[in-house]
């Protein structure tokens, strides 16, 4: 009777200030009583408490939960929404209601008797299958008046002594406990995961959680040039009608009108110079303040005393309403049912005055005017943040370009190809047909020209093999080709560095063996000279000329042209017997001898000249058509730059070496977690070496002109880690593909010294690491890789950035003299994911977030892409529009931030920081969340520099402080950063989170009961 008394009053009231507000209500239900026969509870009780979409299908169809006949509620976002990875498991309605209570459930139902099986079928069955209906009711059997069916002529008195003890029997169902409800309630947070289902849906439809109304409050004042929150946002629970619920009038007379309020304890200044917030569900309600001039105002007078007036702008139409005086009954409305009618009216309104077809809340400024002030009143849409975390694994696609990148490359790559083919066969023909070259040199040659051919028709089968697969899908020869898969691009980018891997052999035997072809001409020329200064023997008659030429090439020249030559036979020189005669005569033939031999030698320099153009050493190679700074000549399946830090992990991640002594690391690794009690860094193997050095892989390649090493820390459970994060096992083969490309990236505006590279694809981000950093790292490392194992295991948020190795890289180049060492961590990129998720040409908004406001402010400009921003920028930023989320998102969150600063804080880390990565477009606005640089431990030298800053900060903290004042510091401003707004569900959800979790007085302690001062 209550209930219904105070509904009815407040409709009367609700019905005077839409009345006053020149508000009309189309289709709308005025009979309250007729509004709530339209639902049946116990008609639907059985199938609203089992499927959830019954409880959204009810509460759309305008199912009435107000106390208000012209209020409709939303269905309840955790029901609806598809981001379900970020709801608690406590919201997850579909998790309670889980195998075990069905198949308790099934059990029951198979052990019954017929009796109750009858009790099934009808609206009670709820109660009896519930297991926790002993403890909530007892259900007694049917009455004996109505069991007996038997049709009696006449009532008698028997008959009437069975009816009354029916009518005083009270029910059938009689509750254990008076005050059933909040002890439900109370037994649902403690076993949440384990209640039926129609423990949990039944409160839904419960009018009482919806006869008070949650919202989040804030103030700023306006008067100085810079906006100065002076009331942080705070949540205030208002019962409408009770002792911390108040009037419209009231509120609008004690803080809007007033003018004996003291002036504000944080800017000293007038309540009216105050803007207000009020925000709920996915409105904002903003109201302002503004002091009249009687002179100039072409306001009316003053209304009467505890008298004002209201109306109502249209900002569409740009038409406003007469202006009325509020009536008693207005005046009377509670403010939470002003506010509800404000947030929830969703029936079509209009004005009874005016063609105005727009909302008469939405879309108009509602006006009140009394003494010298006037206060508006402006509803606005805001959108509510949905938050992403780190996702617990990784699914890595393989990066491929367009088809004409591959064209373009292919093209290239076979022009170098046949270009190199065609030199080396200019300069064999070139020796061919040399004057002077020996007849085997020639016959050698022409082998030399086979052995091109052969390799030359290796490539152009590798090269057509590329193009087949490049126009795969041409059908009759059209443009029109199908779109090859990634699997296809990836078979094309191997057999590409397959083919850019044979060029680069070919250049270097050919190299070798023209270079050996030049030295051994070189070298005959050399010694004939030299036997023209010697006095000339006479040739016996019993030697050949093959011993002749013998003596001017020997054997190990020949030997040199090439190893896997046979050895070569001399040719006979077919010259004629030479007499002391004819040698002895012969002056003037001697003459005409040293001129043909200057001819000679004319023609071996300019032939020379063609390959030793400087010195007499210098010999010009074969030049690769490829980039210096790749090493071809390393075997792999990738191409070491060592430009690409990256890519030198790919190649020692990729080695044979490498998967051998990982087998070994590993098994070594489950032998010693086998063992109980057992200290690890005190176990020895069989030589003495602690196994501590033993979960380190050292790996050394190199190639004509550089050496490299790679040190890959903690090997074993780094590959157990990734196998853990990445979706499958081969995902292992493509994060080291995706380590084979990469290129410098640095953030602006970030205040890290350390050099940053991401990888093509854009899935990991490599970071230099300092000394220090590397060593703390390294220590913390093991700790780190079985905390996220357990996350990813038991399935708990977390946003500590995955980190997936850490590698020592160094190398040395012959040539340059370049000397290389750096400690690189490979780290999921944050950023990535958001592409997939958020289709979107706007940039993101990206801010690292520390919770301190010393030189924290980046002053960048703002036009430019991968711009970070710091804490003062945040704030600066959000002044006006906060990053508002909604309950579980907020508890999500800090429940995985609490659980990673309390497990780095464990570990000394201090100094990381929460990268935020916000989209917006005008249908959603994401956030991706991490913490970033846990890598910096609270050593010594951070200690000195905590006690000597806070020596010489005079009223301000250090910005170096311990880990634990770090971490509760973090967790404080996170939480005023990211304010709750409350909905029409929020006392429901409330009851099965853990709002200890929430740092500041804003979610725990201040959940006061009273409207702002």
């Amino acid at each position: 009777m209550r209930l219904f008394l105070l509904i009815t009053y407040s409709t009367q009231l609700e019905q005077s200030f839409l009345n006053d507000s020149y508000a009309q209500i189309i289709d709308i239900h005025n009979d309250y009583l007729s509004v709530i026969k339209q639902f049946d509870l116990e008609q639907s009780i059985d199938s609203m408490v089992t499927n959830k979409q019954t409880i959204i299908d009810l509460i759309s169809n305008n199912l009435l939960l107000s106390t208000s006949p012209y209020v409709r509620y939303n269905p309840p976002y955790i029901l609806i929404c598809t981001n379900q990875q970020y709801v608690p498991s406590e919201l997850l309605y579909q998790t309670i209601y889980n195998n075990k209570y069905q198949q308790k459930r099934d059990k029951i139902n198979s052990t019954i008797d017929d009796d109750k099986q009858v009790k099934d079928t009808d609206i009670y069955s709820w109660f009896y299958n519930s297991p926790y209906n002993n403890k909530i009711v007892r259900v007694h059997d049917k009455h004996n008046f109505i069991k007996d069916n038997t049709i009696i002529s006449g009532i008698d008195q028997n008959s009437k002594a069975v009816y009354a003890h029916y009518r005083a029997s009270g029910g059938r169902c009689q509750f254990r406990h008076p005050s059933w409800y909040n002890w439900l309630t109370q037994h649902q947070q403690q076993q949440p995961r384990d209640q039926p289902l129609e423990t949990i849906f039944a409160p839904y439809l419960d009018l009482r959680l919806h006869l008070q109304i949650a919202i989040l409050y804030s103030a700023h004042c306006t008067v100085q040039n810079k906006l100065q929150t002076c009331r942080q946002p705070e949540i205030l629970e208002m019962p409408a009608y009770s002792i911390q619920d108040t009037t419209l009038g009231s509120f609008l007379e004690q803080h809007c009108f007033s003018t004996n309020d003291a002036p504000c304890k944080t800017c000293q200044q007038p309540l009216q110079d105050h803007v207000r917030q009020i925000v709920h569900g996915e409105m904002k309600l903003v109201i302002r303040i503004k002091h009249v001039d009687k002179a100039t105002s072409n306001l009316q007078k003053n209304p009467p005393s505890n008298s004002i007036y209201m109306w109502n702008y249209c900002e569409h139409c740009r038409e406003s309403s007469a202006k009325r005086l509020m009536s008693p009954r207005t005046w009377s409305l509670s403010f939470t049912k002003f506010l509800e009618l404000l947030f929830h009216l969703e029936s079509f309104s209009v004005s009874s005055t005016r063609s105005c077809q727009h909302h008469i809340f939405r879309d108009h400024y509602h006006y009140f005017h009394s003494h010298q002030f006037v206060a508006s009143f402006r509803l606005f849409q805001i959108k509510l943040k949905e938050f992403y975390l780190p996702k617990s694994t990784m699914t890595l696609k393989p990066f491929v370009f367009e088809r004409d990148y591959y064209i373009e490359l292919t093209k290239s790559l076979s022009v170098n190809g046949y270009n190199i083919f065609s030199t080396i066969v200019e300069r064999l023909v070139e020796f061919k047909n040399f004057n002077l070259m020996p007849e085997f040199l020639i016959s050698k040659i022409d082998q030399y020209l086979s052995q091109e051919r052969i390799e030359q028709q290796i490539f152009r089968s590798l090269m057509d093999e590329i193009q087949l697969k490049m126009t795969a899908g041409n059908s009759g020869g059209g443009e029109q080709k199908r779109q090859l898969d990634a699997a296809s691009y990836v078979s094309i980018d191997d057999q590409i560095v397959e083919a850019k891997k044979f060029i680069t052999k070919i250049v270097q035997n050919w190299n070798t063996i023209l270079l050996d072809l030049v030295q051994i001409i070189k070298k005959q020329e050399k010694q004939r000279e030299s036997s023209k200064k010697i006095a000339i023997k006479v040739v016996p008659s019993g030697e050949s000329s093959a011993e002749i030429a013998s003596s001017v090439l020997s054997e190990t020249d020949l030997f040199n042209i090439s190893e896997n030559s046979s050895a070569l036979q001399s040719q006979p020189l077919t010259t004629g017997d030479t007499d002391e005669s004819t040698i002895e005569s012969g002056s003037t033939k001697m003459t005409s001898t040293a001129d043909d031999e200057i001819t000679r030698r004319t023609g071996v320099f300019k032939f020379l000249s063609t390959f030793l153009p400087t010195a007499e050493n210098d010999f010009v190679p074969l030049k690769s058509p490829f980039n210096d700074d790749e090493h071809l000549q390393l075997s792999g399946k990738f191409v070491v730059n060592h430009r690409e830090l990256s890519s030198i992990i790919a190649h020692a991640l990729s080695m044979s070496e490498y998967e051998q002594r990982l087998n070994e690391e590993t098994l070594l690794l489950n032998e010693t977690s086998q063992e109980q009690n057992t200290d690890v860094k005190q176990q020895v193997d069989d030589n003495g070496t602690p196994l501590e050095d033993h979960q380190h892989i050292d790996l050394h390649f190199h190639d004509s002109s550089t050496k490299f090493t790679v040190k890959i820390f903690y090997a074993a459970k780094f590959h157990l880690l990734r196998q853990t994060i990445l979706t499958n096992h081969s995902d292992e083969i493509s994060y080291i593909r995706s380590l084979s490309h990469c290129k410098k990236w640095q953030p602006r505006g970030g205040k890290s010294k350390s050099e940053f590279w991401q990888t093509t694809d854009d899935y990991f981000v490599l970071k230099d690491l300092n000394q220090k950093e590397s060593f703390s790292f390294s220590t913390f490392a093991p700790s780190y890789i079985e905390y996220i194992t357990n996350s990813i295991k038991y399935n708990r948020p977390t946003t500590l950035t995955k980190i997936l190795g850490i590698y020592h890289i160094q190398y040395r180049h012959n040539t340059t003299g370049e000397n290389f060492k750096r400690d690189i961590l490979v780290l999921e990129n944050l950023l990535n994911n958001q592409n997939n998720i958020f289709n979107s040409t706007i940039p993101p908004i990206i801010y690292d977030l520390k919770g301190s406001m010393r030189n924290r402010f980046a002053v960048v400009d703002e036009t430019q892409t991968d711009v970070v921003f710091l804490d003062e920028n945040f704030l600066t930023h959000t002044q006006e529009n906060p990053f508002y989320v909604r309950l579980h998102t907020k508890w999500t969150l800090m429940k995985a931030l609490n659980a990673d600063t309390q497990f780095l804080s464990k570990h000394g880390i201090v100094d990381y920081s929460l990268l935020v990565s916000c989209h917006n477009d005008e249908q959603q606005s994401i956030v991706f969340v991490g913490i970033i640089d846990y890598i910096r431990t609270y050593t010594w030298d951070k200690k000195i520099e905590t006690i000597v800053k806070s020596m010489s900060s005079v009223g301000q903290s250090p910005t170096v402080i311990s880990p634990e004042h770090y971490r509760t510091r973090f967790l404080r401003q996170m939480d005023q950063y990211f304010p709750v707004v409350p909905d029409e569900w929020h006392a429901y959800e409330k009851k099965f989170l853990d709002l200890s979790l929430f740092q500041t007085e804003t979610m725990a302690a201040n959940l006061v009961n009273d409207l702002p001062t």
